[in-house]
């Protein structure tokens, strides 16, 4: 869970999403920015045109690591192989999105 957090403020810090001109603050956080925000920000800072099945599948990983942020935090304290299987997907949602 922390490891998600600390690699998404380090692509992208809180000063540069709200700087972003496309940065509009999400009301449900409590400085405005979430994970999604980092994400998309990442991925337009890395350029490139993606096609609509790139888009819709990055999408979809937003989504999952989201998913899995939510379920980690549930999870503190569940059995030991859930918790790695939660954290191998969202390694492979990280690596999809990031490897761009």
């Amino acid at each position: 869970r922390e490891l998600i957090t600390k690699v998404l403020h380090t692509i992208a810090p809180d000063d540069a999403v709200k700087a972003d001109p496309q940065y509009t603050p999400d009301k449900s956080s409590k400085n405005g920015i979430t994970r999604r925000h980092r994400i998309k920000y990442y991925l337009r800072q890395r350029g490139g045109k993606a096609s609509s099945s790139d888009t819709a599948v990055a999408e979809k990983a937003c989504d999952l690591v989201e998913a899995c942020h939510t379920k980690l935090s549930a999870a503190t304290h569940a059995n030991v192989t859930e918790a790695e299987n939660l954290i191998k997907l969202t390694e492979d949602a990280l690596y999809f999105l990031l490897r761009r």
